[in-house]
């Protein structure tokens, strides 16, 4: 859905207080399209009154689609189909055949999320006779959604059929929108066909179209139609949760919960693969909840509507029962109205009753199931847990006393060697011993790194409000003197506040910061950046070496290191730690880079 109003509406000039304060409410509403929702449906609402006492259909008509459009990107399916509803008939007696097209559309579209694929086809096939009737513009978009729309009924073959059209009929030169839907479309149609070499180059060509068009849903689409086909190829799952978890960041930034729901369910299939059952719980119990919540808005709607309808019936009933009333006595019509309130109220008992058995019936099988897996692979999870915290614990012990100190030995002994054979002049003796020394000092940041992991791993949270912001400057003020002669430009957003156990997230920024500012050593003007992106998303950038998105998989796993020691010194620990960290606060973590080119690394809270 993308922000439309008609040239005739808002273009005529403004003959009075009342349309230039409607032109303003529209774009207001226009302004806040992409952002925030509930602002946009504000100032739509006050335009619509306004346009209303103007009596001028063609605004009101092109607002309440327009209301419609912001309750269709919210799924709330039932809501946007009393809007588009609304504004069919002003388009019709207006003759406005582009309205009209666009309408039907929009039907298509909400019948199709609301699998009634019969009503979904009726109306894509009503706008594409529309289309073809009355307007000299190629049908571009019905070709997709129906396509679309055989594609899901199974029938990918005349699918393809639509798309190819759609592709052979668009002009590239002109807007490569409709291109990257074909490409799309294709590629979901490859894929079923299990061409995924070839569904990949289709899925990859409409995601750079998209990028060019900065059409934020449709890259979010092409992230996850790539993440799907790459589950299925099988043998490339990072690749298929680097895909998902960007578009999870992008959709967390637009606000598309009708996507969210279908990416958490994609984020719960690749840790399951990848062996992170915990993870993949958490993305299932998203998907669901989510799910629910928007079935229930729908439902509840529906709900609504009978209990108004009701109240307007019982109106009419009263009204006429009181010609009636008059003839009887008062005892009669006190009998007369019990009697009519009982039945009345019984018929919309048994209504909703009879709704939410129904619903019941439908769902109660399948969530029986679903909760019985997920009780099963929960209580795995709960016993894998318990038995890796004694693990810990005894390791923790093992690490403080059994490594530290014979540790502490070689180095005193080293060190006395150092002093005795300072005196002579074997260059060969002082190389080995500064080695031995070096090793020790690298053992000792390993243990140490050990440990921090180990402690964050039992500690409990102590959740209070947290300045990362803060955090950060004192971090990066230890680099500075440490390596005073290093200039490296840092900037970092101003009120950076969340909930959060603030040593954790110490210990987080240190690890993430120290990265940026390991890795950025000898780059010409290296920079960092730590900002906000999206609601509850955090992250840290810069400019340094960066790394092979091939090697993914490995970044957050203990001793796992995609740089050599000669190249940057570390203990291949850290990240393992910042991962640890974000899953005790119920968020996640993960990375984008490309080698030369830098690093970004997002950090996510639960929203709360």
């Amino acid at each position: 859905m993308t922000w439309h109003c008609s040239a005739d509406s808002l273009r005529q000039p403004s003959v009075n207080n009342l349309t230039g304060t409607i032109e303003i409410n529209l774009r207001r509403a226009k302004a806040f399209f992409n952002s925030n929702l509930d602002s946009t449906r504000y100032y739509l609402v006050k335009a619509e009154a306004l346009a209303d006492s103007l009596d001028n259909m063609a605004l009101m008509a092109e607002i309440d689609r327009q209301l419609g459009n912001t309750y269709w990107l919210e799924a709330s399916y039932q809501n946007a189909l009393e809007y588009y509803l609304r504004a069919l008939p002003l388009y019709d007696t207006l003759g406005n055949y582009l309205g009209v097209s666009m309408i039907y559309n929009n039907l298509g579209e909400v019948h199709k999320k609301l699998n009634d694929f019969d009503k979904a086809l009726e109306f894509h096939a009503k706008s594409l006779a529309t289309k073809k009737a009355h307007l000299d513009i190629p049908p571009l978009m019905s070709y997709y959604n129906l396509g679309e729309l055989y594609e899901l009924q199974g029938n990918p073959d005349t699918a393809r059929v639509f798309y190819q059209q759609l592709l052979d009929q668009a002009d590239f030169d002109q807007d490569f929108r409709p291109v990257a839907y074909a490409y799309s479309g294709l590629g979901r149609v490859h894929d079923h066909d299990g061409q995924t070499a070839t569904a990949v180059y289709f899925f990859k060509e409409a995601l750079q179209l998209r990028k060019l068009a900065n059409d934020q849903r449709g890259i979010a689409s092409s992230f996850m139609n790539l993440a799907r086909v790459y589950i299925k190829m099988g043998n490339d799952i990072p690749t298929a949760k680097a895909f998902a978890d960007s578009s999870e960041a992008l959709i967390d930034r637009i606000g598309a919960k009708d996507l969210e729901v279908d990416n958490y369910l994609l984020l719960a299939k690749i840790d399951s693969i990848r062996g992170d059952y915990l993870t993949a719980i958490n993305y299932f119990q998203r998907h669901y909840f989510l799910k629910d919540s928007l079935y229930s808005l729908d439902k509840s709607y529906q709900i609504n509507q009978l209990l108004t309808n009701y109240e307007t019936e019982k109106t009419a009933n009263e009204n006429q029962t009181l010609i009636y009333e008059r003839d009887l006595s008062a005892s009669q019509i006190r009998m007369n109205r019990i009697i009519i309130i009982l039945i009345s109220v019984g018929l919309v008992l048994a209504t909703l009753f009879t709704i939410r058995l129904k619903i019941v019936n439908t769902t109660v099988g399948q969530q029986r199931e679903e909760l019985v897996n997920k009780a099963r692979d929960l209580e795995l999870a709960l016993q894998r847990l318990a038995t890796r915290n004694e693990e810990n614990k005894s390791f923790s012990y093992m690490v403080s006393h059994d490594l530290k100190a014979p540790i502490r030995v070689i180095s005193y002994y080293t060190s006395i060697l150092k002093s005795e054979w300072h005196q002579l002049n074997d260059e060969d003796i002082r190389e080995h011993l500064q080695g031995i020394d070096g090793n020790l000092r690298k053992m000792q940041n390993i243990i140490t790194d050990l440990l921090d992991f180990s402690r964050v791993s039992q500690a409990d949270l102590k959740v209070g409000t947290v300045s990362l912001d803060e955090l950060a400057h004192e971090v990066i003020e230890g680099f500075r003197v440490s390596e005073p002669d290093r200039e490296v430009q840092v900037d970092i957003d101003k009120d950076l506040i969340v909930e959060a156990d603030q040593a954790m997230m110490q210990i987080l920024l240190k690890n993430l910061l120290e990265n940026a500012w390991k890795y950025t050593r000898g780059r010409h003007e290296p920079y960092i950046k730590l900002q906000k992106f999206g609601q509850n998303t955090y992250t840290v950038a810069d400019n340094g070496v960066g790394f092979d998105m091939d090697f993914y998989d490995k970044l957050f796993t203990p001793f796992k290191r995609l740089h050599g020691d000669s190249e940057f010194e570390g203990t291949g620990i850290g990240l393992s730690i910042t991962k640890s960290i974000m899953d005790k606060h119920g968020g996640r973590i993960w990375a984008e880079s490309q080698l030369n080119h830098g690093s970004k690394f997002f950090f996510s809270f639960r929203a709360s």
